[in-house]
């Protein structure tokens, strides 16, 4: 055997050896982009599932903050409760359902699964990743062949990498080398953060917490032309309308608490969108919640006044925004799963203080 090729053989040995008892990447390379379903798909193979899995698209992934949400929720249930976003820029409910799925197959699936969902979700206005067979295993496929016919066996490749990465870690890990490799020749040295799915801050988050539409306002004809973008008449796609079900359904049917909420997207985009759209997503998702079993959380029921300086851009909250719909969201509605006593004891005194007459003083007085 010529001795470049046990060369090359020990090198690969020798990486295989070091990333697998080393644990590499400490924490994950991660931006926006592609590279978040890379990070998503991976953080859950190497920690699975959090107890709160967030699911969305970039408007989900900027409209929470998860280091506050985890820490709002241990201190309710007096215990770490993990949490993670694996939201994804460009995701539809067709991502959202492959991301669940496999959330769902996890050993230790989710306690709850929150979905942020806005009309574009149900709009299918062009992929810029499909990374489904990131999150898929063979059965998946074998059920995709059925519906779809030859296209589903180019997902094949993708499916067979991810599962033997699993085993060999050089194969499982490439995305994450050619990263660090690209990063150290271009000489892009970034501090190394956590992602969200790794419970951590979103780049946005972290790089212009300030920003927001007040002090950074968007053009009117911008709005407008993203408005104009969405035909009323195309929401919703039936397949993402399909996907949106069959992930309620199978989060029935595993037990898992799924709750789907509305994303906040600022005033004047509202205005600008045709006007039937709005009602038409509500029932949409309201029919979806009350068919599976699970909840729908609006706005509107959290009494949460949201204003431009609540959002980044049009589309996407700004850090305090997101604050603020982080601090409501788990007052009311995700402290009582985890704290269910304590939330009856409050309800219990609250009631008890508004049922309560006032004394009118002892006999004799006055």
């Amino acid at each position: 055997m010529p001795w470049a090729l046990l060369g090359a053989i020990f090198i690969v040995l020798l990486a295989e050896g070091v990333l697998r008892y080393s644990r590499w990447p400490k924490i994950l390379p991660y931006e926006m982009g592609r590279m978040e379903y890379v990070v998503a798909a991976e953080q859950i193979a190497r920690a699975g599932a959090a107890e709160v899995s967030i699911v969305g698209s970039s408007r989900t992934r900027e409209s929470l903050i998860v280091p506050l949400l985890a820490s709002r929720l241990s201190d309710a249930a007096g215990r770490k409760v993990t949490v993670a976003s694996y939201a994804c820029s460009g995701a539809y409910t067709s991502d959202f359902e492959a991301v669940i799925k496999r959330l769902l197959r996890d050993g230790n699936p989710p306690k709850v699964i929150l979905v942020g969902l806005g009309e574009r979700d149900l709009i299918d206005g062009g992929r810029l990743w499909d990374q489904v067979a990131l999150f898929q295993n063979l059965r998946e496929v074998r059920e995709d062949f059925d519906e779809r016919g030859v296209d589903a066996l180019n997902d094949l490749p993708v499916v067979a990498r991810q599962h033997a990465g699993h085993y060999w870690r050089t194969l499982g890990l490439r995305e994450f080398l050619r990263f660090r490799i690209v990063e150290r020749v271009l000489g892009n040295n970034r501090p190394r953060v956590k992602s969200p799915a790794e419970g951590g801050l979103t780049i946005w988050q972290t790089s212009s917490p300030s920003r927001n539409l007040v002090k950074k306002p968007v053009k009117k004809s911008r709005v407008l032309e993203r408005a104009e973008s969405t035909r009323d008449d195309e929401m919703p796609s039936p397949a993402l309308a399909n996907s949106l079900n069959d992930l309620a359904y199978e989060c029935q049917r595993r037990g898992v608490q799924l709750i789907f909420y509305e994303v906040h997207r600022s005033n004047a985009l509202r205005k600008a969108f045709p006007r039937p759209l709005y009602a038409r997503f509500l029932r949409i998702i309201d029919d979806v919640a009350d068919r599976n079993g699970a909840r729908f959380v609006k706005l509107g029921d959290l009494g949460l006044k949201l204003t431009d300086s609540d959002m980044r851009e049009p589309s996407h909250m700004s850090y305090r925004g997101a604050q603020r719909l982080t601090e409501t969201l788990s007052l009311r509605v995700l402290k009582p799963i985890f704290a269910p006593q304590t939330h009856e004891k409050a309800k219990a005194k609250k009631k008890r203080k508004a049922t309560m007459v006032p004394s009118l003083g002892t006999p004799g007085e006055g």
